[in-house]
């Protein structure tokens, strides 16, 4: 895992998957390797976790739920057309149910299970800025 210092908290990307993930839509052998991914063309998915590490929540990109903090953030970065539930937004949605956000990986893969840029948005950027999360990972191409 690297880390890249961003603002207050912490940028970077996962070398390797060699943990198993308790994702649904993504498969992975014991060494970490994707072997099957759902049916969209690459899959997003965040997870947030507390300081002692325990996964607070896990989310996915939605393309048919909204909610009022995703429109809140949208329009608060002038992309009010980005109303669909971003996987970070509903992943730190759930995490601040569950306790304090402290860490938050994003992951995207395709179909063949080539790692994707999985950067936050700016919409994603300003509600993990607001959860006061901080450190944040996603997957690179590099």
């Amino acid at each position: 895992m690297v880390e890249l210092p961003y603002g207050n908290f912490y940028y970077g990307y996962r070398e390797s998957m060699t943990k198993r993930q308790v994702i649904t839509a993504v498969i992975k052998d014991k060494h970490g390797r994707v072997l099957s991914i759902g049916q969209n063309s690459s899959i997003t998915t965040a997870s947030v976790y507390d300081k002692k590490g325990r996964v607070l929540s896990i989310a996915q990109n939605s393309f048919t739920k909204t909610h009022p903090k995703q429109a809140e953030f949208a329009i608060k970065v002038n992309l009010p057309h980005a109303c669909y539930l971003h996987a970070e937004v509903s992943a730190i949605i759930k995490a601040l149910k569950k306790g304090i956000p402290y860490k938050i990986k994003i992951e995207r893969y395709y179909k063949n299970g080539d790692q994707a840029l999985a950067k936050p948005c700016p919409i994603c950027e300003l509600a993990i800025k607001a959860a006061n999360i901080k450190k944040v990972y996603f997957t690179s191409t590099e």
